[in-house]
């Protein structure tokens, strides 16, 4: 174990349960790869507490330079732009929002997500799932209710900003509301995916999506 990963894992010994609230304390961190490190360190664990995970993302501002090579905007679609793999066990992924972009209404896979805002703003929609539908029949007919999926909130968040998302919370749309400004949003998935489902928001239609990164540590690849 190196050096500064045994400071890390020092850090992460001296965090504080309390037992009120549930809440961590633990040290700001400052650079990129301190974050890396940490989030390796805590999903080589048996067991993942995704309040950790939170804290962990909440906690970590580094300087806006150490973004540089992971910036990738497009002007017709947002990217995603892979920073780390996690040995398998989690994506690490820069998403990089021009003017006014945003995702379709989509699933996670079943994977835990973890979003911090960046840059700029970024606005939430979360939807009910379809009524009657059933994901052992996902993409096909089965699932075209022709009623309009039911909106259950939106929140615009900003930098800063930390927000969790599960399939059992609902299904989700991301925007960058801006007309003028763009956005960067850090995104942690555990496990990764490859594919999600889409849905059209006025039928409820599925549709799949394979999941593809603009760049991988850096380099652009589409």
């Amino acid at each position: 174990m190196s050096s500064n990963q045994l400071s890390i894992m020092n850090q992460l010994n001296s965090i504080n349960l309390y037992q009120s609230n549930k809440e961590y304390q633990m040290p700001i961190i400052s650079t990129l790869n301190d974050f890396i490190e940490t989030i390796r360190i805590i999903f080589n664990e048996d067991h993942i507490d995704i309040n950790e995970v939170y804290t962990i993302l909440k906690n970590f501002q580094c300087d806006f330079s150490e973004w540089s090579k992971y910036i990738f905007y497009h002007k017709t679609k947002y990217t995603r732009n892979l920073i780390d793999e996690g040995n398998g066990k989690y994506n690490l992924l820069l998403l990089c929002w021009s003017e006014d972009q945003g995702t379709g209404v989509h699933d996670h896979s079943g994977a835990d997500c973890f979003v911090k805002i960046i840059k700029g703003q970024i606005k939430e929609t979360i939807y009910e799932w379809p009524k009657h539908f059933n994901p052992k029949k996902s993409y096909n007919s089965t699932n075209e209710t022709d009623s309009p999926l039911v909106v259950k909130s939106v929140t615009v968040m900003n930098p800063g900003e930390v927000t969790y998302m599960h399939d059992k919370i609902g299904i989700h749309r991301l925007q960058n509301p801006s007309k003028t400004e763009t956005a960067i949003t850090l995104h942690l998935y555990c496990p990764p995916y490859t594919e999600s489902m889409n849905f059209e928001e006025s039928t409820s239609k599925t549709s799949k999506v394979n999941v593809i990164f603009h760049s991988k540590f850096g380099k652009q690849i589409v």
